[in-house]
């Protein structure tokens, strides 16, 4: 919202004078100009869904059953043992990798989805 609102007014108010209709202002004014704050906040979204980690805990107390563990409880579970503490640090150290690995991933994938077109990727 606070991309819309940096939207000067006048080109709302042009694309009424010129006929546009709440759609057509939408996807030819708002969407153009908030395009780099959309991309930073689907990125943003992705990497966040990768990593949640509280949500399981909250929804199932101290121990979630197995079935909804994430990559991010698996390493922590891993690193710092279960009930009965069974370290395994560099399993964990591993997974940790994988994941920065998959975000790095997710990153220059919606990059390149959200890429305006005849914008140079770099």
């Amino acid at each position: 919202m606070a991309a819309v609102d940096q939207i000067p007014r006048d080109m709302f108010d042009a694309a009424q004078m010129d006929g546009a209709n709440v759609f057509q202002t939408f996807v030819h004014i708002t969407i153009p100009l908030i395009w780099d704050v959309l991309t930073l906040a689907v990125i943003y979204f992705a990497v966040g869904g990768l990593k949640i980690f509280e949500f399981p805990f909250v929804i199932h107390g101290r121990y979630p059953p197995q079935e909804i563990w994430t990559l991010s409880i698996y390493t922590y579970l891993m690193g710092f043992g279960k009930v009965a503490p069974i370290y395994r640090l560099g399993y964990a150290a591993a997974i940790g990798v994988t994941m920065q690995v998959m975000v790095v991933i997710v990153i220059l994938f919606f990059a390149r989805i959200f890429q305006r077109v005849g914008a140079s990727f770099e």
